[in-house]
């Protein structure tokens, strides 16, 4: 695996996340626990392949870390940039039908934009009630 060899001109040969890559798998490891009952969920994590058949992938985390945030494949990527990675990520490929990443700055959840992203009715059964 070669991260970032899209780029035009890559940073350098990266072969692994070895050094910078720990939040990203941690992020991964969370979306993917969460859609542990959904089948063929292994693909959206496919760290070799680009686009929407692996949406979580690191190419595609790197690919947005680099163009949104202006993170560079190598270089570390904070806990707040990678839930906006993710996020960014899902609202691109809505890889799993009825799933949504939701982010929340300052540790403020909003029912508001939780009742936006999952729709009225799956809000009232599961978080109103």
């Amino acid at each position: 695996m070669e991260i970032g060899k899209w780029l035009e001109q890559p940073v350098m040969n990266l072969q692994t996340d070895n050094k910078w890559g720990c939040t990203l798998r941690c992020l991964q490891m969370l979306v993917a626990n969460s859609l542990a009952d959904h089948s063929g969920i292994d693909l959206l994590f496919d760290n070799d392949r680009r686009g929407a058949s692996a949406a979580f992938g690191i190419q595609n985390i790197a690919e947005v870390g680099l163009k949104e945030f202006g993170v560079y494949p190598g270089q570390w990527y904070g806990i707040n940039t990678m839930s906006l990675i993710m996020e960014n990520l899902d609202q691109t490929y809505s890889p799993v039908p009825n799933f949504r990443v939701v982010t929340f700055q300052a540790g403020n959840i909003n029912l508001k934009k939780i009742r936006e992203v999952a729709g009225q009715t799956v809000v009232e059964q599961s978080l109103i009630k």
